[in-house]
């Protein structure tokens, strides 16, 4: 029963722009106080109000993106060493350019000093007296990413008695997941909070896996699924500066069902069994102010919850 393959392959892609992306109504919004127009104001004089100002930007939706374009690798190894034993590992490598950028570039990029402002001229609209009307905050094609991981996935069967024990899992591990900035170097974007790494999106944790033990019957089955996330650099406090982790993330999940009634399926469950609350994050407050204290793409608010569930199948 002992038996391994291999499978490989590389290709182009490109992704079109979501509706979303292409037609989100654009709005007015301003830069924050005392925002510094460099080509007008190349010296500072508090007289001047290109040199402390709140200038006009616009956000939204912008029709002329482009498709994103990728060339994409992939190298898959399954494992079978002993009987009702599967390992599935899939490699993958992808190259994107055109990157779709929600927001654009940031206003402080592009006004950090009179290169940037002239370099990305065509996101300013001036008057002709060259002063800023506003500034664009479109979504805009932006760099290149360049993402790389392995997905693992496992299936073990184990006979016991009437029935079986089962082992389910999956994974996700990236080698790398690294964005382009605007002066072409290039940051990582796995482990580190939104202001860390310059994006909004969401942490990208390096490794996260889903875990389920059981035991399968004729006519029942019970069930526990760890969820677990490993910990992130968070954003430094505002009032200490000091840098710190926000710990590793894991709740389960506990199932069980019947199937000995005729027609009937009766399920029971309970969803984060342990009642275990997000981990806080320094972070979120920026990304996520309402919430207040957590990370949405990391955790889940919810508290320890119950279900029940009654089926019936028609023959």
């Amino acid at each position: 029963m002992r038996w391994l393959q291999l499978r490989g392959a590389a290709g182009t892609g490109f992704r079109a722009p979501s509706l979303t992306d292409l037609y989100l109504p654009q709005v007015p919004s301003v830069t924050s106080n005392g925002t510094r127009d460099p080509i007008q104001c190349p010296t500072f004089n508090p007289n001047n109000p290109a040199c402390s100002f709140q200038f006009q930007t616009v956000t939204g939706g912008n029709p002329n993106l482009k498709p994103e374009k990728s060339r994409n690798y992939t190298l898959g190894l399954v494992l079978k060493p002993v009987r009702n034993l599967t390992l599935d590992l899939d490699s993958y490598w992808i190259y994107l350019r055109d990157a779709i950028t929600p927001g654009g570039l940031a206003y402080n990029v592009i006004l950090q000093n009179a290169q940037t402002a002239t370099e990305f001229a065509s996101y300013i609209t001036r008057d002709a007296a060259g002063n800023i009307v506003f500034i664009s905050q479109t979504n805009a094609n932006l760099f290149k990413e360049y993402v790389s991981g392995l997905d693992v996935n496992l299936d073990y069967d184990i006979p016991l008695g009437p029935g079986y024990i089962l082992l389910r899992g999956n994974g996700s591990y990236y080698y790398k997941y690294d964005m382009q900035n605007f002066d072409g170097t290039w940051t990582s974007q796995i482990n580190v909070g939104d202001s860390q790494a310059g994006v909004n999106g969401g942490v990208i944790v390096r490794w996260r896996h889903s875990l389920t033990l059981g035991y399968t019957a004729p006519s029942w089955q019970v069930s526990m699924t760890q969820h677990y996330q490993e910990p992130y650099l968070d954003s430094k406090s505002t009032i200490t500066q000091v840098s710190r982790y926000v710990s590793a993330y894991d709740t389960f999940d506990v199932q069980g069902s019947y199937t000995g009634l005729s027609h009937f399926e009766f399920t029971l469950g309970v969803k984060n069994a342990f009642d275990r609350q997000p981990p806080y994050a320094n972070y979120a407050s920026v990304v996520n102010n309402f919430v207040g204290g957590y990370d949405l793409s990391y955790g889940d608010p919810r508290d320890r919850y119950i279900y029940a569930t009654v089926g019936y199948m028609l023959e």
